[in-house]
């Protein structure tokens, strides 16, 4: 069950929403039946938001309306957003089909932001809705930017739950081989996947300033994808470089495996080294995730190490016997303890990295220098233990 605390953040959230969608004034009565709220919910948190500045009341129309300080709040991320909200529109003119952008959730992708085509039937997907991580081809564009040790880990996590809930079967061969086409090819394509007459191509961006991984994806009627399919790939793959931090997953085979054999040995050290002092890999990989990320709440934190239920429950609860962890309403984070710990072995990695690397082909040393810094951080949040 969604505890009241978290279903008040939702609904200050879906009312912002409301505002980006009527751009206006809204009353009370206006937001609660948009939203299907009660009137007596409806009415407590719009004086909340206007109580913490939030939102501005207007006694002569009766109607609420966001604050600048909404936007003072969220400018330093116009940089972050700027770049991948502009390569939605350069795909949007450029093809004249709709752009969706979409992160990872869960074993689901979710779309969060929508740019619609200006012909006259178009595809109309909403921000929020989900789609298939394993059978979508938004879900097989994510999977291609990342590292084979991770697909199989989903994989088999997904194959679990299925297993459980006697869900529809995951196919570990089939989802390995629609993955490796996707990066052969350096985008994602499908038709009727999700929806009968529609086609889509899909291609992962990474945000220039936070290095998270979205994907683009351009979709519309079948026919219409399929006659400029080649065209629009093209098109997606020049947006991509012009507008997102170079994706990381799209690297050469040639590179590949010497990169899953770096990982694999990184892991193993990690693993070695926490071990020594106490710390299991679950715990490892909050512990690290922790130090790049700061403060996160507990959902944050199983889609991000995969780490869920009573699993999640155990490994935070130990993390603050240890006084390793503290958590308070922004969500949990290290102690001093925890920081110092997670630094020392994170500089030990650092430098194992330095002396594993050895020589690398002058052609491929700035590809995979992001990779790598990458690498080194990931390895924080990561290990050869499956979750459970």
């Amino acid at each position: 069950m969604v505890s009241d605390n978290v279903k008040s953040v939702t609904r200050v959230f879906q009312v912002l929403e409301c505002f980006e969608e009527e751009r206006r004034p809204l009353s009370a009565t206006t937001i609660g039946r948009a939203l299907n709220y009660p009137q007596s919910s409806t009415q407590a948190l719009l004086k909340t938001m206007v109580n913490t500045g939030y939102l501005t009341y207007d006694s002569q129309i009766r109607g609420y309306f966001p604050t600048p300080k909404i936007l003072i709040k969220t400018s330093w991320l116009a940089d972050t957003s700027s770049s991948l909200l502009d390569g939605m529109e350069d795909l949007r003119e450029l093809t004249g089909e709709t752009v969706t952008l979409s992160s990872y959730r869960n074993l689901d992708m979710q779309i969060v932001r929508v740019a619609l085509g200006r012909h006259r039937i178009v595809l109309t997907p909403h921000p929020g809705d989900r789609l298939p991580l394993f059978a979508s081809p938004i879900g097989i564009a994510f999977l291609a930017d990342q590292p084979d040790a991770l697909v199989e880990r989903l994989i088999r996590r997904a194959q679990k739950l299925a297993a459980r809930s006697s869900g529809p079967t995951v196919d570990r061969q089939q989802i390995k081989d629609a993955v490796q086409l996707a990066r052969q090819r350096g985008a994602a394509v499908g038709y009727g996947v999700e929806k009968e007459g529609v086609g889509a191509v899909a291609a992962a961006i990474h945000c220039p300033v936070s290095h998270a991984s979205y994907v683009l994806c351009v979709g519309g009627p079948d026919h219409r994808i399929a006659e400029h399919e080649h065209e629009i790939a093209a098109t997606l793959a020049h947006v991509v470089e012009a507008r997102g931090d170079s994706p990381q997953g799209f690297l050469e085979s040639a590179v590949r495996p010497g990169l899953e054999r770096l990982t694999r040995r990184f892991e193993a050290f990690f693993d070695n080294e926490l071990r020594d002092v106490g710390i299991n890999s679950k715990e490892s990989r909050v512990i690290g995730l922790l130090l790049v990320r700061g403060p996160l709440d507990a959902e944050q934190i199983a889609n991000l190490t995969l780490i869920s239920g009573s699993a999640l429950d155990e490994t935070l609860a130990s993390l603050m016997s240890k006084a390793l962890l503290l958590r308070e309403q922004v969500g949990y984070h290290l102690t001093a303890d925890g920081r110092t710990l997670a630094s020392s072995l994170s500089g030990t990695l650092r430098a194992l990295r330095a002396r594993a690397l050895g020589s690398i082909d002058p052609d491929q040393a700035r590809e995979l220098q992001r990779t790598l810094d990458r690498l080194s951080d990931w390895i924080q949040s990561a290990s050869v233990e499956e979750s459970s």
